[in-house]
């Protein structure tokens, strides 16, 4: 004997299968955006890292400056320091030691002791003017390497801000699931399967 099922039992289960796949559906949804917000998070982790990482290179490279602005300033004064330091011992060597001082403490004079004396006089005046020199390029050098060293300086710092400077931006919300209405599932269904009896029907009148 052919068996017939009433209707609503294939309707109820026809929206039990509605109900099944809009479960799966909030589940995938609810997945997604987990990943998303630990993904997201993970980014922001990272990034902090980053800013802190790249404060500390910054902050390293600026005492880096620092110190070298020190050192130039020392050298500069240690060279001006032993500059004076050689005038003096010019200048002592020039009043006793020279050839013209000798000669006057023997008690000789004369025009060939005055024009030893302007040779002497002006060869210190050269020595002078050498060590005036050498202090002049001394200080441009340093000049110019602690130029380079704070264009240096700066390139760093600022390559290290621009590795931060755009902060991260998190990902596109996944969309929200398209959900099956289940009394509509389940009445068309049920309409179908009406449709389809039906048509047993018939073949057996």
């Amino acid at each position: 004997d052919l068996i017939i099922y009433p209707l609503w039992s294939f309707a109820v289960c026809l929206g039990a299968q509605a109900r099944a796949q809009n479960e799966a559906a909030r589940r995938q949804y609810k997945y997604q955006n987990e990943q998303r917000e630990r993904k997201w998070m993970q980014t922001l982790s990272i990034y902090d890292s980053k800013i802190i990482q790249s404060e500390i290179n910054s902050q390293n490279a600026l005492m880096a400056l620092r110190g070298a602005e020190t050192d130039a300033q020392l050298q500069r004064q240690q060279a001006r320091d032993d500059a004076q330091v050689k005038y003096q011992e010019m200048y002592v060597e020039l009043l006793n030691k020279s050839d013209t001082a000798k000669l006057i403490a023997s008690g000789r004079t004369g025009r060939s002791i005055k024009k030893l004396q302007v040779n002497e006089l002006a060869k210190y005046g050269r020595n002078v003017s050498e060590i005036g020199r050498q202090l002049v390029n001394n200080d441009y050098k340093i000049a110019k390497d602690l130029q380079k060293a704070r264009a240096q300086a700066k390139g760093y710092v600022d390559a290290q801000y621009a590795e931060v400077a755009f902060q991260p931006i998190p990902d596109v919300e996944p969309p929200q699931p398209v959900m099956q209405s289940v009394g509509a599932a389940a009445f068309m269904d049920a309409l179908s399967i009406g449709s389809s009896i039906a048509g047993i029907y018939g073949a057996f009148k």
